[in-house]
């Protein structure tokens, strides 16, 4: 997984980076990739807590 993660995020944050600010973009916003990154990281801290929940009331049972 982090081989992958290697190989994919550069190129989609730099494609991020480049779409939001070049001259015609929507909305200049150069904080696009950290923006996506924080929430990528939300996403998966609320994963991983409903994992550790679903296991911890495994473990109880």
């Amino acid at each position: 997984m982090m081989s992958a993660t290697t190989i994919v995020g550069p190129l989609l944050m730099t494609n991020l980076f480049a779409y939001f600010t070049k001259k015609n973009a929507p909305v200049y916003f150069p904080g696009a990739p950290f923006l996506l990154g924080a929430l990528l990281m939300l996403v998966s801290t609320i994963l991983a807590y409903r994992m550790f929940k679903t296991e911890k009331s495994i473990a109880n049972s």
